[in-house]
């Protein structure tokens, strides 16, 4: 006897309905089976709609291959940002003045020819976008910023109400309304278990570690003088006000993985054809102002429904590489370019925050729209990289490859990817005074108007058969970054840059 109430096929449910013909060719037979309501609504899909060809996995199981045995906390003392690291690599390092000192001189030779992407007009656009907030970030919330007032949000006691209550999935789907409003498009969880504390968490960052941006002597800088994460037995977590330890308090949290939007058209502005970076504002520009509104409001919110909160107070200092992050609670794939991970509905162009919280939540699992698979094939950011950082091959590695012939500090081992050479990335930017050239150029940060590009992202799911044909056609067709930044100024764009449908199913 089955024990489900009844079995309704996704093609019968629409039969039902007057619209049988609903489906696209292959893309219809795998859309979604559930058997009855129970397992509908203990599908995530019931915490957040996602387009029916974004695929759940199992939970710790993304789509890039990964050895957890291989896997552990990153030191991110070691990234390639930080002057030591940078001075390891010796050739590099010796380019380094000559390369910021070119860099500045074409800087300053754009803005007098008022060059593409350098008009008084583009620079004041980006300069003038000011939003001030009479609060500053902590690690425990929002706080009072100089002069400025501030006035915390009121707990349930102060409000004299019990604290709110609910099931994790009730909680879940609570958050992702508040989120939506807050600023965020997407939005996942996960249980902070022992695989986030011993895998995801990171041991040390460089968030107001002094020697780390100075030193090249070689010598790590002591755990005073660097940021760590830890967990002790305390009632509230707190952090320490020479800013070298955020501590978690030691019983059950759950994560929050939120991503704003970008104006993806920014994305295309650096200049084509000269192969450099542009002034306008980037991928941090609507995204880092929209992430500051979630950040805020999400303190507030959970404040307020007598729950603790800990976040980051910028990309540094985030506890997790967001982009595991993001592929761990169901909102990314991962990309050829590895900076930035890929969704359905915003490609490359969303900006990352996360949080924890003592609230209990349902968790998301990692997804799959064929977006990896899409990415071994495709590599137009690679071929459109001026100094070749990124990998262009077909096939990803487990072995991180050396640079100038000395182990790379600055990657997490312990998945089979593409290696993007950080270092040589940073060199080439300062001497060209910007780049950000594969941020337009990923197949994904394509507008969506056209219906092509929804059938194109449905098929990809479903089979890697056509990914080559669709990667050379992005090709064929010019998409990509502008041949003249200035082009923005003539386009018809919705407000901020964003379409804000793409996740909407309501009020639309």
């Amino acid at each position: 006897m089955s024990i489900f109430h009844s079995t309704v096929s996704r093609r019968e449910f629409m039969k039902s309905l007057g619209l049988a013909g609903a489906g696209i060719g292959a893309a219809s037979l795998v859309a979604p089976n559930f058997h009855d309501v129970d397992e509908l609504m203990s599908s995530t899909n019931a915490i957040q709609k996602r387009p029916w060809f974004v695929k759940e996995r199992n939970f710790l199981d993304p789509t890039v291959e990964h050895d957890w045995s291989a896997i552990n906390r990153y030191d991110r003392r070691w990234q390639s940002q930080t002057t030591r690291i940078k001075s390891y690599f010796t050739e590099t390092w010796n380019r380094r003045e000559a390369a910021s000192a070119k860099g500045s001189e074409i800087s300053a030779k754009r803005q007098a020819e008022q060059a593409p992407g350098y008009t008084l007009r583009t620079r004041m656009l980006h300069s003038a976008n000011l939003h001030n907030f009479t609060w500053s970030k902590t690690w425990t919330g929002p706080v009072k910023s100089g002069s400025n007032s501030y006035t915390e949000s009121k707990t349930p006691e102060e409000l004299g109400l019990p604290k709110w209550t609910g099931t994790p999935e009730e909680a879940s789907k609570m958050m992702n309304a508040a989120l939506r409003y807050y600023g965020s498009v997407l939005t996942g969880y996960a249980e902070f278990d022992q695989t986030w504390k011993d895998k995801v968490l990171v041991k040390y960052t460089t968030r107001g570690a002094t020697k780390e941006w100075s030193s090249n002597n070689g010598a790590l800088p002591s755990d005073t003088e660097s940021l760590r994460y830890e967990f002790e037995n305390v009632d509230k977590g707190y952090y320490t006000s020479d800013g070298s330890k955020y501590v978690f308090p030691n019983k059950p949290l759950w994560i929050i993985t939120t991503v704003s939007p970008v104006a993806s058209q920014f994305l295309k502005t650096p200049n084509a054809e000269a192969g450099y970076g542009s002034s306008f504002p980037g991928p941090n520009g609507t995204g880092g102002t929209l992430s500051s509104f979630v950040y805020g409001g999400t303190f507030r919110f959970l404040r307020s429904l007598g729950y603790e909160c800990y976040s980051d107070t910028g990309h540094q200092s985030s506890p997790f590489n967001e982009n595991m992050a993001n592929q761990l609670t169901g909102i990314n794939e991962q990309s050829r370019q590895q900076n930035y991970g890929l969704n359905a509905e915003y490609g490359n162009a969303t900006y990352p925050t996360t949080f924890q919280t003592n609230l209990p939540l349902a968790p998301t699992p990692p997804v799959d729209a064929g977006m990896w698979k899409f990415c071994k094939t495709c590599g137009f950011c690679a071929i459109n990289c001026p100094p070749g950082c990124i990998e262009s091959h077909k096939d990803p590695t487990w072995e991180i490859p050396p640079y100038e012939g000395k182990e790379v500090t600055f990657h997490n081992k312990g998945i089979k990817a593409f290696w993007n050479n950080f270092i040589l990335c940073q060199e080439y930017r300062s001497e060209a005074s910007g780049c950000s050239q594969c941020w337009g150029y990923c197949t994904f940060s394509v507008d969506q108007a056209a219906m092509v590009h929804a059938l194109v992202k449905q098929t990809i799911s479903v089979t890697p058969l056509f990914n080559s044909f669709f990667a050379t056609m992005g090709e064929v067709f010019g998409y990509g970054n502008q041949d003249s930044p200035e082009e923005w100024w003539d386009m018809s764009l919705p407000m901020m840059g964003i379409d804000t449908v793409k996740t909407a199913w309501k009020g639309r």
